[in-house]
């Protein structure tokens, strides 16, 4: 997963850059800048030809947030650790930095999907998930930026002690929101288990934090008579983040219908694209047939005409000598007549599934081939935003029914996952060859 594997940079990062970020920290904002700049305008220039392993395992971590809440969360946990334990004196001098370089780094995945969120409203989408989310990320903007700023050492020192403490209280409200932002994400599509997975891993980072953040609380000031309150919230947390992925997994979500009207979209698409060839089958047939009637009609007027010509041929030789040669004659054209030969065809028949990598995840199709005509297409996708692929996915596959050519054109603002149809596609078209 790649929270996991950002948590274990992350930590590895403090543990190892904690001083230099300490002695030289605009450098490391800098380059925190550039790596982010750079994210920013890769996506935005839809680059192809970019490494499998940097598109699926690097920039992700970027891009999708996975990096930076990550770090939040060592910002956050330090605050949550017994003082004077061992990560505590390593970390707590260089929290501050360390809260800057986050949020720098969190830029790249603010901006790469206000974008889309942008193109989305004018789109006219809004969807329950996408007006939640999209508040929540305004929210947390407007917490981040100006907590930010006032991180910074020459900003700390003008303003009055007590009152920057209690601006940076809100802070919590900051993590709280991050958790709630990431289970709206991934609740979209509660019955995939990588997402279920992620809500147990992210739960149980983010509740436990609250937990022990609260025990800390209560153990500074020495209320002894809150130590049930905490070992009931201890308690609390543990169920929480062992049973809401069950809970999840069972609940309804609008998502669902979504995918449900979409698939009957593709149905419709599909069963026009079959009533067009039953037509065009239909009509075939039935030029056949009347060839075949009106071969019949003649065989049997050549038998009349025939008979006709025998009961003459009691009167008349001559008539007689001309209907054997016309008999004689029939046969030697029935031989003549070569049988047609059955086409070659390039594919098999059948259904054949493959996958390609999109924006941010898989994108898998799934094609049906009858006599090297693709008759329907359908696909499903990993990614973390769907609307790249939802944006894409129907005007690609009509292209490529209307064309039976994969080259097509990919649809603008989406073109990894266009590109990823289109790849998965000739993936499977060749998984298909004889």
């Amino acid at each position: 997963m790649l929270f996991l594997i950002a948590v274990i940079i992350s930590v590895l990062f403090v543990w190892l850059c904690g001083k230099p970020l300490k002695k030289y920290p605009t450098v490391f904002y800098i380059g925190a800048a550039v790596i982010t700049a750079v994210l920013i305008l890769i996506n935005q220039a839809h680059l192809s030809g970019i490494p499998e392993f940097l598109s699926k395992w690097v920039m992700p971590i970027f891009t999708k947030g996975i990096l930076a809440a990550a770090l939040w969360c060592i910002v956050a946990w330090t605050g949550a650790l017994p003082n004077g334990s061992k990560p505590i004196k390593h970390i707590m001098p260089v929290r501050g930095e360390l809260s800057i370089f986050a949020a720098i780094i969190t830029l790249s995945h603010a901006v790469t999907y206000g974008i889309t969120y942008i193109r989305r409203i004018t789109s006219g989408n809004n969807k329950t998930d996408f007006i939640i989310s999209f508040v929540i990320c305004l929210v947390l903007m407007i917490i981040m930026l100006p907590l930010t700023v006032m991180s910074f050492k020459a900003v700390r020192k003008k303003m009055n002690a007590k009152k920057w403490k209690n601006i940076q209280k809100s802070a919590y409200i900051f993590y709280a929101l991050i958790y709630v932002h990431i289970l709206v994400i991934y609740m979209q599509k509660p019955s995939n288990t990588e997402n279920i997975i992620s809500i147990l891993v992210y739960s149980a980072v983010f509740l436990l934090y609250a937990v022990f953040r609260l025990k800390k609380y209560f153990n500074v000031r020495k209320k002894e008579d809150k130590k049930i309150i905490v070992n009931a919230l201890i308690l609390c947390a543990s169920v929480l983040t062992v049973t809401s992925p069950l809970v999840l997994k069972k609940a309804p979500v609008s998502r669902i219908n979504n995918t449900a009207n979409v698939e009957t979209a593709e149905i419709k698409v599909t069963t026009t694209i079959a009533e067009k060839s039953d037509e065009i089958t239909t009509i075939l047939k039935n030029t056949t047939t009347a060839k075949k009637e009106k071969n019949k009609v003649t065989a049997t007027t050549a038998t009349e005409v025939e008979t006709k010509e025998i009961t003459e041929d009691e009167e008349t030789e001559e008539i007689t000598e001309n209907t054997e040669e016309t008999e004689q004659n029939e046969p030697e054209n029935d031989i003549q007549e070569q049988p047609e030969e059955s086409p070659v065809y390039i594919y098999q028949n059948g259904t054949y599934t493959a996958s390609a990598y999109g924006y941010d995840g898989d994108v898998t199709v799934t094609v049906t081939i009858e006599n090297d005509i693709i008759t329907d297409i359908t696909a499903s996708t990993s990614e973390s935003d769907s609307w790249y692929f939802d944006s894409a996915f129907e005007t690609v596959r009509d292209r490529i029914l209307i064309s039976q050519n994969i080259s097509v054109d990919a649809v603008s603002g989406a073109t990894y996952s266009s590109n990823a149809i289109m790849s998965a596609v000739q993936k499977a078209l060749d998984s298909a060859r004889n």
